[in-house]
């Protein structure tokens, strides 16, 4: 199974269901990264007031991303 395609859609999935998770007002600020891992790119966007905590949790988010791309991959030879 090809993780890599799947993962996107399945943050996606628990970003949207996260329980009080209202519709950003359009003048809220937002932070805006991504990274990416061989053969996709993966980027967030979120929407908050306090934007360095916003940077921080997107970047363990970005980082657990290719924490899971080490453990999944199958191009990697030393993954098994």
């Amino acid at each position: 199974m090809r993780w890599h395609r799947i993962l996107p859609a399945l943050l996606l999935v628990v970003i949207i269901g996260i329980p009080g998770v209202e519709m950003p007002a359009q003048t809220m600020p937002f932070v805006h990264k991504k990274n990416g891992t061989p053969g996709t790119v993966y980027e967030i966007v979120a929407y908050d007031a306090e934007v360095a905590r916003t940077s921080a949790v997107i970047d363990k988010a970005l980082d657990e991303v290719v924490r899971l791309d080490a453990i999944l991959s199958n191009y990697k030879p030393e993954v098994t």
